[in-house]
């Protein structure tokens, strides 16, 4: 598991956290004030943000969860890529079958307790 703690530099004197798995490099925001900053050290990091959580429910630990949760969203789309039996098919199709993409992301686990963050994926040991 690999802890990004990330300065804001605002009044409120906030941390941002990225917690990221070197395997298969999704990574939960913590608290994601600065959803600009955190989606950026992501991106470098190549790291691609799948949760969200948050120690409690100031303004100051929640105002970026929309932003990030939007990008989070825009990089898991679906969408129809094709069809196979179409046309410009013969007459004489008898089949047709709709292709989908996956999104990007794989499912996270991740469990959260009072008191530690733990991965259920056996290859990310916490220390």
């Amino acid at each position: 598991m690999i802890v990004e703690q990330i300065w804001t530099g605002n009044a409120y004197r906030n941390f941002n956290y990225l917690i990221a798995c070197p395997e298969t490099g999704e990574a939960m925001a913590v608290d994601p004030l600065d959803h600009q900053k955190c989606l950026a050290v992501a991106k470098t990091r190549g790291w691609q943000i799948t949760q969200v959580l948050n120690t409690h429910e100031h303004f100051d630990h929640i105002g970026g969860n929309d932003d990030v949760i939007a990008a989070i969203r825009q990089q898991n789309v679906q969408a129809a890529v094709g069809a196979i039996g179409t046309s410009p098919a013969g007459t004489d199709q008898q089949l047709q079958y709709t292709l989908q993409a996956k999104g990007r992301l794989k499912t996270p686990r991740w469990e959260w307790s009072t008191s530690t963050l733990t991965s259920k994926n056996p290859m990310v040991t916490s220390s």
